[in-house]
């Protein structure tokens, strides 16, 4: 078994355009697996970091919405504006959406 295995290698080693001797390797098929390689970490990191960009712009808008709501309580409390004005304000608020800015 061992004699086999030597024997093919000796032929490979013998081939003109095996692996090593001229043949993909040296016709840059190691740089083209690095390249993909390094173009698919990059791709899918961009992906994650998309995603998550999304998810925060997500939080930060429903953020935005409470800080407003919160406002309109406090000028209820204060006097500034009566309960059909609160109701109305909160309505409007929560129907609007914040428009993407892409």
């Amino acid at each position: 078994m061992t004699t086999l295995f030597l024997q093919a290698q000796m032929m490979q080693a013998q081939v003109p355009g095996s692996w090593h001797h001229g043949g993909l390797y040296a016709l840059g098929m190691h740089w083209g697996w690095w390249i993909f390689w390094i173009a698919a970490v990059l791709i899918v990191g961009w992906a994650f970091w998309r995603l998550r960009a999304e998810q925060r712009e997500q939080r930060r808008d429903a953020m935005r919405k409470e800080a407003a709501e919160e406002i309109l309580r406090q000028r209820l409390a204060r006097g500034e504006i009566d309960e059909e004005q609160f109701a109305a304000r909160l309505r409007a608020l929560r129907e609007s959406h914040v428009p993407e800015m892409r």
